[in-house]
């Protein structure tokens, strides 16, 4: 996960750190700034690409965009988003405020994300997606960009138990 470099935004990711859980699922933990205060948001606009490959046969799969009552959805429970946002210290309120932020052990909920591209194999592929948020000028306030492999990893409980 990295912040767009090369736009004018006010989101800077200082730190990225992936860690692996117990049933070996990527986690994140994610320090960023936000350099300047939003009153609101006036859209969000997150575009998906498919990678066969690796990341340099891509095709555009999906633009999801959203334009009214954006703090609500960012809050909303159950969406591949939710985890994210709840475990941001301090937490994510609007307006959104400057400062520095830290998320802890994020992860997408895939299967979430595999309901909202049926037939799309997401573990076949790579997926480059880039997400981008307005402010109530309709000036771009934040812009990331991150790669995702979804992978499945079976997992047996009682099979080992080490210490």
């Amino acid at each position: 996960m990295v912040h767009c470099p090369d736009k004018r935004h006010s989101l800077r990711i200082r730190n990225v750190t992936t860690i692996m859980d117990r049933l070996g699922g990527d986690l994140l933990d994610v320090d960023f700034d936000l350099t300047e205060t939003a009153a609101k948001l006036s859209s969000i606009k997150v575009t998906v690409q498919r990678c066969t490959g690796g990341v340099h046969l891509c095709e555009n799969m999906n633009t999801w965009s959203w334009a009214t009552g954006l703090c609500d959805i960012m809050m909303v429970k159950h969406m591949a988003w939710s985890h994210i946002v709840e475990n941001a210290k301090p937490p994510i309120e609007c307006p959104l405020k400057t400062g520095s932020y830290t998320m802890y052990n994020i992860s997408l909920d895939l299967d979430i994300v595999a309901k909202a591209m049926p037939g799309a194999n997401i573990e076949k592929h790579v997926w480059l997606s880039e997400c981008n948020t307005f402010d109530e000028n309709k000036d771009l306030y934040a812009c990331f960009k991150w790669v995702t492999e979804a992978r499945r990893v079976r997992v047996q409980e009682d099979a080992l138990h080490l210490g």
